[in-house]
């Protein structure tokens, strides 16, 4: 999601995704949940869940923050 790879407003499928991963739609249905939590994606009712459209701001924010997790510390 934040490298584009899936748009802001795509709605995603459990099946769909479960497939495309190979794992099992109770997993996915777990990571949806998890994703929806950390605001990331969008629960609409009778349309299941969609991916949330970011702002430029927030994209920048967390691609620094992935960058700060992978920096090796001085020690």
């Amino acid at each position: 999601m934040y490298r584009g790879a899936i748009e802001g407003g795509t709605s995603l499928r459990e099946s769909q995704v479960a497939e495309s991963l190979g794992v099992s739609r109770s997993t996915v249905r777990e990571a949806l949940h998890v994703l929806t939590a950390e605001g990331l994606l969008v629960r609409r009712p009778n349309r299941g869940v969609e991916v949330r459209v970011l702002t430029e701001a927030e994209i920048e924010e967390a691609h620094l923050a992935h960058a700060k997790a992978f920096m090796p510390t001085a020690g």
